[in-house]
């Protein structure tokens, strides 16, 4: 993880760590933003699962597109300002599908 000297403070020791949740983004000490972009695209597949049994259950119109505002629509643009520029070529393409 480098060579910084430990950080204290008062007299605990803080833990370096590669990587850490913050405000719901997936932050790494390389600031690559791989690992974010990785939980978001789980999530979302996770997500679309549910939304498929939503049309296959036969609901109104009006369900399935709430749930994808509330549950997919929200996770896939937070924090997209801040990161999505940053990403690799590839991870764009990725997380576009």
């Amino acid at each position: 993880m480098g060579t910084h000297s430990p950080v204290y403070i008062n007299v605990y020791m803080v833990e370096r760590v590669k990587s850490f949740k913050f405000l719901g983004v997936q932050m790494s000490e390389d600031h690559s933003w791989s690992e974010n972009t990785d939980a978001i695209i789980k999530k979302a597949h996770l997500r679309l699962y549910f939304l498929r049994r939503l049309w296959r259950v036969g609901m109104s119109r009006r369900t399935p597109s709430n749930f994808y505002r509330c549950a997919l629509e929200s996770m896939l643009t937070g924090c997209i300002v801040d990161w999505f520029s940053s990403l690799s070529a590839q991870e764009q393409k990725r997380y576009k599908k």
